[in-house]
């Protein structure tokens, strides 16, 4: 991939806030100091990946009203967390990878991939639905895309209600707010879904082949490589069981798009998984919109994982959710000798 080298007062979720102070708690416990050095490399991560224009929220960093930009955005997330709810621009050159996953060369063929037919939102949305998987992997009983049951950065993909005996129900067209719903954007401009035949796991594609496209999804245009075309990922998610893992479902990925002639992979991580396609057989680089790879060598070797975190969330960590904060008070100071009586 021509990947180049390269060289805000706002509140928290107490959610985010929990979730995000969960992964230093450990090795913190009873290091203020530490903690606080570790707090702000985060923010420089940030900083840095934001000044790059690695964020995929084109508003990222300029306060947008709420819901601006961004149909992932519960109604009480904040402009803050803007550079966060929309991932970071991660790229993965799908020959490189493909020949590190399959040695031996490409297996023959793809399974469980199904194209989406229809022309609109409402007959790819019908057509969705009546895939007997997606009633199993997105009933709303499940949560297949959620990271904690209460975090801020959950996704729902939410194809249908519940009737009181118990029945789905096909949600209708008119009952999906386009500006709010994620599941609106990812059925929209999505056209291929992998559902994993036996376990809990599936990925959505889109082929970005114009700038319109590009545009309409804030991606890079034109491709690397002088290609006409390259994947968009929205959406990969998978259950700690599945085999293989998120990196079993990028294979699946790898072998469609070595049979579509496409050899660039773009997809917008989340902070808690950008090191983990960082660092696994994909290579994802951090990239901006020119395709060249960011320089993340001074936090990609860190413990505990650096996550990009801004200014504001740091501060409000710092206050209201320092790890076990009674165990991290500096000592207090040395009492002077009393003299004996």
């Amino acid at each position: 991939m021509n990947f180049l080298p390269n060289l805000s007062g706002l509140s928290l979720s107490r959610q985010d806030a929990q979730a995000i102070d969960a992964s230093a708690e450990e090795t913190f416990s009873s290091d203020i100091v530490g903690y606080n050095e570790w707090l702000d490399k985060c923010v420089a991560l940030h900083d840095t990946l934001v000044a790059a224009g690695v964020p995929k929220n084109p508003d990222c960093g300029k306060a947008p009203p709420l819901g601006a930009g961004n149909r992932r955005k519960r109604k009480d997330d904040t402009p803050t967390a803007e550079c966060n709810a929309d991932g970071y621009k991660m790229g993965v050159d799908m020959v490189g990878f493909g020949a590190r996953a399959f040695p031996e060369g490409f297996p023959e063929g793809v399974d469980n991939w199904a194209h989406i037919e229809g022309d609109d939102f409402a007959s790819k949305l019908r057509f969705v639905q009546m895939m007997q998987r997606s009633r199993e992997l997105l009933n709303p009983d499940t949560d297949l895309c959620t990271y904690g049951k209460n975090d801020a950065n959950q996704i729902r993909v939410d194809l249908y209600t519940k009737a009181d005996n118990g029945d789905l129900v096909l949600r209708e067209e008119s009952d999906i707010n386009a500006s709010t719903e994620f599941v609106h954007e990812l059925v929209s401009t999505s056209e291929w879904v992998y559902y994993h035949p036996t376990h809990a796991g599936m990925v959505w594609l889109h082929t970005v082949n114009s700038a319109e496209q590009a545009a309409q999804l804030h991606l890079m245009w034109p491709p690397p490589y002088g290609a006409d075309k390259y994947m968009y990922l929205p959406l990969v998610c998978a259950e700690n069981k599945l085999p293989g893992g998120g990196i079993g479902l990028m294979k699946e990925v790898a072998k469609l798009c070595n049979l579509l002639g496409i050899r660039t992979l773009v997809f917008s991580a989340l902070p808690h998984v950008v090191w983990y396609y960082f660092r696994q057989l994909t290579r994802a680089v951090f990239i901006n919109d020119s395709w060249a790879e960011v320089d993340v060598a001074a936090w990609s070797s860190e413990r505990p994982f650096i996550e990009p975190m801004s200014g504001a969330q740091a501060d409000y960590l710092r206050v209201n959710f320092t790890p076990r904060r009674t165990r991290l008070q500096p000592p207090p100071p040395a009492q002077p000798a009393q003299p004996a009586v």
